[in-house]
């Protein structure tokens, strides 16, 4: 039997095979199970007790019970919400251990001691792509979030590099997660198109300071303030870690001087982006000599509440892209934009053709 709860089929009620109990009360008879078991489940005499009636009656379900009790040693899935957060489905895949042998459950589906593996590796061998997310109509959205969890036992048996491994294989996505140490790690996936320049969103302490200085850079009167600001803002990002890259004039997003884009590198970049791959950066104007452009670049945190919402800033554009109710979504320095093919200006707070009055 199966049952069904928020689109994730869990097996339920299914009997143990005389094999299944014949493999718990070996396993469980194995050197130092005994101790483990204590050691994870319970110290009291009744736990000992309790291990001791699993091996006889090869009770399987009372075993397993406590290891899903216990919570997997690792867990990766992904989950996805439409921007109203009304659409939502997921699907996972978890892995036990229990005196070196593995166990995986995908989408909550029943463990046994019939399907055991050496490594975890091993254990996601046949599962590759199952986290594969891919839109499949109009109903799902184009977006996601991948999670993987290691639990204190999972982080002594499951390296960082083999977790990388692990979500690799599971999401078919070129090691979408860095784990280092981290027990909980998390990758937004598809909110935006990747490797696309999106307008500065200044939603952080140093997007405040770039649309300071882009507000003086449109201001009439303000030149002085504007070079004083943008000299700072410089200066500012070079001691906080932005890194001098070289492109090509002309790169997507870049007019002139107080530019500043955020973006999302795609897993196919290569060139001076590759070791962002993966990443939400901000890359900001600094200088242009001849066809050499001269950008400031930092990988960046990016709340999806801010992500959902950017704007493109390639277009083309239609008309109500640019605005917001809050007003323009497009720098404050840039006085001219093509909407609908047409070359627009700002009046009244809204683009309208220049032959508009």
């Amino acid at each position: 039997m199966c049952g069904r709860y928020s689109g994730v089929v869990h097996e339920v009620a299914t009997p143990v095979s005389v094999a299944e109990k014949a493999a718990v009360q070996k396993l469980l008879r194995k050197q130092g199970a005994k101790e483990e078991f204590v050691r994870r489940f319970g110290t009291s005499a009744a736990s000992k007790d309790e291990f001791e009636r699993i091996i006889r009656d090869g009770d399987m379900v009372t075993f397993f019970a406590y290891l899903v009790v216990e919570g997997p040693a690792m867990r990766v899935e992904w989950e996805v919400r439409d921007r109203t957060n009304l659409s939502y489905e997921n699907s996972s895949v978890a892995l036990y251990v229990f005196a070196g042998v593995w166990f995986a459950s995908v989408n909550g589906s029943r463990l046994s001691t019939a399907v055991t593996y050496s490594t975890p590796r091993k254990a996601v061998e046949k599962l590759e792509g199952h986290l594969k997310y891919v839109k499949e109509g109009w109903y799902r959205p184009s977006c996601g979030v991948y999670r993987s969890a290691r639990s204190a036992e999972g982080l002594k048996h499951i390296s960082a590099d083999a977790a990388d491994e692990i979500v690799s294989k599971l999401t078919s996505l070129n090691r979408p997660i860095n784990h280092g140490e981290s027990a909980q790690c998390f990758f937004l996936w598809g909110e935006v198109d990747a490797d696309e320049p999106y307008f500065d969103s200044y939603h952080d302490e140093v997007g405040k300071m770039v649309h300071k200085v882009q507000t003086l850079k449109a201001a009439k009167g303000k030149k002085a303030e504007y070079l004083k600001a943008s000299q700072g803002l410089k200066e500012f990002l070079n001691n906080s870690g932005y890194q001098r890259l070289m492109f090509r004039r002309g790169e997507p997003g870049f007019r002139g001087a107080a530019d500043s884009v955020v973006m999302r590198v795609g897993f196919s970049v290569r060139g001076n982006l590759l070791p962002y791959r993966g990443k939400w950066i901000r890359m900001v104007h600094d200088e242009q000599y001849g066809f050499n452009l001269f950008l400031l670049v930092k990988e960046i945190e990016m709340p999806r509440s801010v992500s959902r919402d950017l704007l493109k800033a390639v277009g083309p554009y239609e008309e109500g892209d640019l605005e917001d109710w809050q007003g323009s979504r497009v720098p404050p320095h840039w006085d001219e934009m093509e909407v609908n093919g047409k070359r627009c200006r700002m009046v009244d707070d809204e683009w309208k053709p220049y032959e508009s009055k």
